[in-house]
């Protein structure tokens, strides 16, 4: 889709209470029309695991998730 890797920004990002919550901005470079996911997940170790709504997920709501954090 791109013309290299994607920079999208993160907005409203919050790590409470052992969850990790954001939206991501992904309008453009490649999704035509206007794109905006949000994401929460629970921390476990050094991993968050959830579920995504949004645009340009391909139709799934709720869609799986997941990272891992790397020092």
């Amino acid at each position: 889709c791109c013309p290299g890797p994607r920079v999208d920004p993160m907005l409203n990002g919050r790590i409470a209470n052992g969850q990790v919550t954001f939206v991501r901005e992904c309008t453009g470079q490649g999704y035509p029309g206007a794109c905006r996911q949000s994401y929460s997940g629970r921390i476990s170790g050094n991993t968050v695991s959830g579920r995504a709504t949004g645009t340009g997920l391909g139709g799934a709501p709720g869609l799986p998730w997941s990272m891992t954090f790397v020092r």
